[in-house]
């Protein structure tokens, strides 16, 4: 188990309706997050702190029933094979913030130009078709929160080994996207313990920074597909 930052919302009632042919044509679409890199001028202070401006916001530890930061964390349903953490009932509610210690681990980001969640889930946890099942009908769920008022929903998926066994739950991750006409922008299967920063008025950072350009993070990634870059 690793530290992450983690938020559960009381009460959450997802609201689903059918969207007529003459509203679909007004959703306003959500742009695609940058993914930013470090210049290689960037000194490791200067990076530390671009970093750190995404992360001030929230608490650094998880503090269950009770008040901290001014937001509510509740304590998660255990999900069905006895595991707390890693699942969709943990999350953060947040237009910035990060997860850490990803290894097969895949987070997923879903947001629309004013808000976002963000998931760290295990494929570990997720071995059994209600399991599975569950995860999808809580991303489902999200999706349909984001879409509320004509809006759009995107997603950023990061982490996962292809040798501990991400792909097939990088597949039911994906099922949900599909049935959602989202496609992704992924940085996916690599070795070691991975991070995903992000502040949806900025972009996302990768693993602390540490990649200069898109050639860089695909020396680590197997997957690689994003659509736009910036600097820091």
């Amino acid at each position: 188990m690793y530290n992450k930052i983690i938020y559960n919302i009381p009460n959450f009632k997802p609201l689903i309706s059918k969207i007529s042919d003459d509203s679909a044509r007004t959703i306003t679409q959500c742009p695609k997050l940058k993914f930013l890199f470090s210049p290689s001028s960037m000194s490791s202070r200067s990076l530390r702190k671009e970093i750190g401006n995404l992360i001030s916001a929230l608490p650094l530890e998880n503090k269950m029933l009770y008040q901290r930061g001014g937001q509510k964390v509740a304590y998660p349903r255990y999900n069905y094979e006895g595991f707390a953490d890693y699942t969709v009932n943990r999350f953060v509610h947040s237009p910035k913030g990060y997860t850490n210690g990803l290894d097969d681990c895949i987070a997923v980001l879903l947001h629309n130009d004013e808000d976002a969640f963000l998931y760290h889930l295990a494929p570990g946890v997720h071995r059994s078709k209600i399991a599975i099942e569950d995860m999808q009908k809580g991303l489902s769920e999200t999706i349909a929160r984001l879409k509320e008022g004509n809006k759009k929903c995107s997603a950023v998926l990061v982490g996962g080994d292809d040798k501990k066994g991400s792909i097939p739950f990088y597949e039911n991750i994906s099922t949900v996207l599909k049935k959602h006409d989202i496609k992704a922008q992924e940085v996916l299967f690599g070795e070691g313990h991975k991070s995903i920063y992000y502040d949806i008025k900025k972009g996302v950072i990768v693993n602390d920074g540490m990649f200069f350009d898109v050639e860089d993070l695909k020396t680590e990634y197997k997957k690689v597909n994003i659509s736009d870059t910036g600097l820091l």
